[in-house]
């Protein structure tokens, strides 16, 4: 199926405006991971180390999805494979942290409250569900020939 030029130019900036939408997330993530476990009184005396390879990663991502961001609107190759790699990572790693959440959830407590982990379970999973759709809409995009046509430069 062909797709008309504008449709292709609306396509690409969608990725790249997600990828902004992604950065924002991981800025507003590292801005709680601050707050509430570096910043905040540490009562209990546990060690930073945990918070402080959070608040790092989730800069690093910031800083990797505006530069993806940039790249795909301004239609450089490098940022649409650093795109298909994002969102290779994205679907993987989002699976692992429902599986994880559920586990934390499941054996924190020596009486398990059902309700709350399926609640918990709900959430993680419609969030990963859209998230995971989004990022397969953006690899089946940016395999597309017509998409890979307009990346790279003619020659």
């Amino acid at each position: 199926m062909e797709m008309s030029n504008r449709t292709l130019r609306d396509g690409i900036v969608l990725v790249g405006a997600f990828h902004f939408l992604m950065a924002f997330i991981c800025l507003i993530g590292a801005i709680g991971i601050y707050f509430y476990g570096i910043a905040a009184p540490n009562i209990q005396g546990d060690s930073l180390f945990f918070p402080l390879v959070g608040f790092l990663v989730s800069l690093l991502l910031t800083i990797t999805y505006l530069i993806v961001g940039i790249g795909v609107i301004r239609q450089n190759n490098s940022a649409r494979l650093g795109a298909i790699f994002l969102s290779l990572i994205g679907i993987m790693s989002g699976f692992i942290a429902v599986l994880g959440t559920l586990a934390v959830n499941i054996n924190d407590a020596a009486t398990v409250n059902l309700a709350s982990t399926a609640m918990t379970a709900i959430i993680f999973i419609c969030g990963y569900s859209i998230i995971a759709f989004l990022d397969i809409f953006i690899l089946i995009l940016l395999f597309n020939n017509q998409v890979r046509g307009i990346f790279y430069p003619e020659e």
